[in-house]
């Protein structure tokens, strides 16, 4: 499937002043670099990582951005990142999409935390971080968009009214 430049743009938009005003990343006033957002929504949409922002002309620094980012509140960036989904996906969505609900196992090996849960032995560990999303799929495992993810912190049975109610 190809991308719809047109639509593409017009997300990006969407998604850059959602995120502009709700996110709030305040560059250092010494600092050249004074809009975060866009080096975000790069990574995102490229799937990449910090650290090639480093060749990427008109970005900061990777420990730049890192610094930024740790400054904020994290339940703070969730409600920003969920409003901005909402306001992106509102009149985007389809009728007929394709939904998927997946539950999955990252091993862990560090500390226990409540984000923790244990398995089946598997990859050297008992204990995983275990989340579940919600996505849109279309005609292959390539055209997939998650929408929505939580920790499975509650059953099963919650998790999947959560996500749905939030997709």
């Amino acid at each position: 499937m190809r991308p719809n430049r047109k639509l593409v743009r017009k997300l990006y938009k969407l998604c850059y002043k959602a995120l502009k005003d709700d996110l709030g990343i305040n560059a250092a006033s010494n600092s050249k670099h004074k809009n975060m957002i866009k080096p975000l929504i790069y990574i995102s949409i490229n799937n990449a990582s910090a650290e090639s922002l480093k060749y990427t002309k008109g970005f900061p620094s990777p420990d730049t951005l890192l610094r930024r980012l740790e400054s904020l509140n994290l339940s703070h960036v969730v409600d920003a990142l969920n409003s901005a989904n909402r306001i992106i996906l509102t009149g985007h969505a389809r009728d007929g999409m394709k939904m998927a609900i997946d539950f999955t196992e990252e091993p862990y090996y560090g500390k226990l935390d409540m984000y923790v849960t244990r398995s089946k032995y598997k990859s050297g560990t008992y204990t995983f971080h275990t989340f579940a999303t919600i996505s849109v799929v279309g005609k292959d495992e390539k055209e997939k968009l998650t929408l929505y993810s939580l920790p499975m912190l509650d059953t099963k049975e919650d998790i999947v009214k959560k996500l749905l109610e939030n997709a």
